[in-house]
């Protein structure tokens, strides 16, 4: 199982199965995976990485590689953040980063999140029909989370299937005999943003025409991605 998963990832997510969640009560593991690799349409220029505070929210603050580049993007401004739709080579596919205008804003941003908000941006982006020229500056980062969902699930109201008196499988399975129930859920992400892209090879130097007076999307200081 963990050779399927690290060879759908291409070796970004491993053992993801732990050798104690099997015992003579396991009956199945029901695994997906996804793997995901986009080239910026405009890629960043390594020659203009370098080192810059990144600021946090516990006033402390840290050096980390800061990307910039000058690109033509959706930008949507709202009361108290600022986002932008970076394009993935293509045109099929965005990422878009929200801003908070504030150092400590991260947590009241996120408090917001709803599908409204969302909407609301996407809105933005779309009344906006020609792209801005922004002088986009990000951080490269990679990120690495493992969710066990038993705990975070029944938060959104999903019960019954840890439950090994109320869990039905029936309209999945044909249950030879009963008491099916989910023991462990685990949900793993790797993620990594560099020059060229997301899960990107090596970064390609391109030259940057001059324009005057871009707009300034930098990213200093914690915000939200998707």
């Amino acid at each position: 199982m963990n050779s399927w998963v690290s060879e759908q990832t291409d070796g970004k997510i491993k053992d993801l199965i732990k050798e104690d969640w099997l015992d003579q009560s396991t009956v199945m593991f029901i695994i997906n995976a996804i793997y995901f690799k986009a080239t910026w349409e405009k890629q960043f220029s390594s020659r203009n990485t370098r080192k810059e505070t990144f600021y946090l929210p516990n006033n402390k603050k840290i050096e980390v590689e800061m990307m910039t580049n000058r690109i033509d993007v959706h930008h949507f401004r709202g009361v108290d953040y600022s986002a932008i739709a970076l394009p993935f080579k293509g045109g099929n596919i965005d990422m878009v980063f929200i801003l908070p205008n504030e150092i400590h804003g991260l947590p009241n941003l996120e408090a917001k999140i709803t599908p409204k908000l969302l909407s609301d941006i996407s809105a933005g982006f779309t009344r906006r029909h020609d792209r801005t020229d922004v002088q986009v500056s990000i951080t490269k980062f990679k990120l690495q989370t493992e969710l066990y969902l038993t705990h975070k699930l029944p938060k959104l109201g999903v019960k019954d299937i840890f439950d090994q008196t109320q869990a039905n499988f029936s309209n999945l399975i044909n249950e030879k005999s009963g008491g099916l129930y989910v023991n462990v859920a685990v949900h793993k992400a790797v993620f990594n943003v560099d020059e060229a892209g997301v899960e990107g090879a090596a970064a390609t130097a391109i030259s940057v025409s001059v324009r005057i007076s871009p707009m300034v999307f930098r990213a200093n200081r914690p915000f939200c991605f998707m």
